[in-house]
């Protein structure tokens, strides 16, 4: 069975709840961006047989209405990594989400989505079950630099 973890309580109960999880399930983890680094070496530290590393994941979103997510990019190389054991933390509010342009092409788009929406629209795409480990920030809001 494949599982998307929304990691957003302390890095222990995190390692906790992975712990208990593994081996007998592939594994993904969702975690707010600041806190991905401390994550990421916690579970480094408490599984150091395996591979651990941290994603950023951009959400597609809908042209007509840029807070509904459509698609999530990379998903191939999300499914591979999960696929070999890593165990993969996926980061959504580091990367500002993108719409389909007149032309065809992407362009990063200012949005709110919520992070429930954006939840589980990875876990949809990845064939997995979402569980949530704590109540996560409500929205996620992108805004263009510069």
């Amino acid at each position: 069975m494949r599982i998307l973890l929304a990691a957003n309580g302390s890095d222990s109960h995190t390692v906790a709840a992975v712990d208990r999880l593994l081996p007998q399930t592939e594994l993904a983890l969702i975690q707010a961006g600041e806190a991905a680094p401390a994550l990421e070496l916690a579970l480094r530290n408490a599984l150091p047989e395996r591979e651990v590393v941290t994603v950023p994941i951009q959400v597609v979103v809908d042209a007509e209405e840029p807070t509904v997510p459509r698609g999530i990019l990379g998903l191939r190389s999300l499914r591979s990594l999960i696929e070999t054991g890593s165990l993969v933390i996926c980061v959504f509010d580091r990367t500002p989400p993108v719409m389909i342009g007149k032309t065809g092409k992407m362009e990063p788009v200012e949005a709110t989505i919520t992070t429930e929406a954006a939840f589980e629209l990875l876990a949809r795409r990845l064939d997995a079950h979402p569980i949530a480990l704590r109540e996560a920030p409500a929205e996620l809001s992108y805004a263009r630099s510069g």
